[in-house]
Formats: C-alpha cells, sequence, structure tokens
C-alpha cells in the first residue's frame, strides 16, 4: 500500500508538471498540425514550474504565440476558475481535515505546511488529495509558471485565451479516490518530499534539453512502482479520459485554424495519435 502511495504521488506530480512526451519517436516541445484546406495550428509541451529553465522558451514559441490566432490552454487563469478551483480542494463548511486524518497526521501537516507559509487555519478544511499535492508540487513563490506566462503574453498581444478544461473536470479524478486512498497519499507527501523533489528536478533537466525520451522513461518507471489496480485507474481518468475530452475540443480550434494550443502532462501522445487518425499532419518544429 504505500509503494502505491509513493507511486501516485509520483504520478500526480508528472501529470500535473511534466511536459508532453515524445510521439513517433521524435524530440521537440512545440509541433505544428496541418490538414488540407486549413491554415496550420501548433502545439506547445508545457511544464507547470516558474523554474527559469521552464521560462526560457526558445525564440520560435514566441514568434508562432505572436502569430496565432487564439491560444488554448488546458485551464484559462481568471477569477472564476482561480476561485473554483479553490473551492474544489476544500472540504465542506461542517467538515475539517483533523476529522479525516486524525489529530497527529495534522499536526505534521500544519507543520509541514506552515513552512511554506500557508497558515494552520487555511489548511484545516483542506482535503487530503490537496495537502498532498501542495506538499509536492515545489515552491514557486510570487513567479508564475509557464503555462501562466503564456497567457499573460498572449493577453498583452491582444490574442483571445481560452481554456479546453474546466477546474471540475480536471480534479474529479482526485475526489474519484477513496478516504484510504487519499490519507496514503497525504502520508507519503510528507515523508517522501526529497523523493518527490528529486522527480521534479530530473523533470526540468529533460525538459530544458528537449529530452522528450527521457520523460518517456521517467513515467514508465513510476507507473511501474505502483499496483496493477493504481496503473489501470492512473491511465484511465488521467490519461484516457481527458484524451479524449481535450481532443474534441481542439478540433474546432484547429478548423478555425491559426490556434497555439498549450498542453502539459501526458496527454500529447494520445492527443496526437487522435489528430492523425482524423487526418491531420503532425511534425516537430523545435
Amino acid at each position: 500500500m504505500r509503494r502505491d502511495a509513493v507511486a501516485w504521488l509520483g504520478l500526480a506530480l508528472l501529470v500535473l508538471a511534466v511536459p508532453v512526451l515524445a510521439a513517433k519517436g521524435d524530440n521537440g516541445i512545440l509541433w505544428r498540425l496541418e490538414h488540407v484546406g486549413q491554415r496550420p495550428s501548433h502545439l506547445l509541451a508545457t511544464i507547470h514550474s516558474s523554474d527559469p529553465r521552464a521560462l526560457d522558451l526558445p525564440g520560435p514559441v514566441a514568434e508562432v504565440l505572436g502569430d496565432a490566432r487564439e491560444l488554448a490552454v488546458e485551464l484559462a487563469v481568471n477569477r472564476e476558475n482561480i476561485k473554483s478551483f479553490s473551492q474544489l480542494m476544500l472540504l465542506p463548511q461542517d467538515d475539517s481535515l483533523p476529522e479525516h486524518i486524525g489529530r497527529g497526521l495534522f499536526r505534521r501537516v500544519v507543520k509541514a505546511m506552515r513552512e511554506r507559509g500557508v497558515s494552520a487555519g487555511s489548511v484545516d478544511r483542506m482535503k487530503p488529495w490537496a495537502v498532498a499535492m501542495a506538499l509536492s508540487m515545489p515552491t514557486s513563490g510570487r513567479q508564475p509558471v509557464l503555462d501562466q506566462r503564456l497567457q499573460s503574453m498572449a493577453r498583452r498581444q491582444g490574442i483571445p485565451v481560452s481554456g479546453l478544461e474546466s477546474p471540475q473536470e480536471q480534479l474529479a479524478p482526485f475526489d474519484a479516490l477513496s478516504q484510504s486512498q487519499q490519507r496514503q497519499l497525504l502520508e507519503a507527501a510528507l515523508t517522501d518530499l526529497e523523493e518527490v523533489e528529486g522527480l521534479h528536478e530530473r523533470m526540468l533537466e529533460a525538459y530544458s534539453n528537449g529530452d522528450l525520451r527521457r520523460l518517456v522513461a521517467l513515467k514508465e518507471k513510476t507507473l511501474a512502482q505502483g499496483s496493477e489496480s493504481l496503473r489501470d485507474f492512473f491511465e484511465q481518468r488521467f490519461i484516457q479520459e481527458r484524451n479524449a475530452r481535450m481532443t474534441e475540443r481542439i478540433m474546432p480550434l484547429l478548423e478555425e485554424g491559426g490556434a497555439f494550443i498549450a498542453v502539459g502532462a501526458l496527454h500529447v501522445p494520445g492527443i496526437l495519435e487522435r489528430l492523425e487518425r482524423r487526418g491531420w499532419q503532425v511534425s516537430p518544429v523545435h
């Protein structure tokens, strides 16, 4: 059970922070999507990090974004989505985290979160999985992550920004975890922070080098640590369901042409495969 929790933590971090993986054995973070009679669109691999290595975008990315008709990201950063995202991470008004995890574990949570600048009062109503995710993600200070930076760049240039998913859709798989699974995830986050931080560092190194094959290996290694039931749940709820949903919402954008799509995590191989089956030509740009 403990190995499952540690693997779950690593996989969740991969979903939330890893850029796209290579398709057809190609490396690269920027892809061109073409179809006869349509203006080409582009897809960018992102990593949800504020590390300078992630924010140092290659020249072609800014150039293509500047010529885009619209920017589509996984989740648009706006007041409404931020409010929804925050609310979905909280327990009901008459519930509290100590009631789910016990006072002893709650004290450990408070101490760990306080070190990240979060008060005990703010933690009291957070769902166990939400605390685990907060602890496993690297601290970013006040700097925006890459996805936010792209949205700011687009808005400064008058380029419309849209989201491919809602906060409810993104977080639903976490709420599908049992209370026991959420507790295990939280315990793993508290005791294995160094291991998860090391995984994030390896992801950043691979991303900054455009080494997507290495990211494939990181995902496979992490997935192999868990049970078969964990792998099945992760593949279905986090990968397949979201791939199908985002592909359907990308299609109208591609048909209008000139779209710039920024998608992180492990979704791009599946999305590119679905697009190719619909007649789109996919090729790496950078």
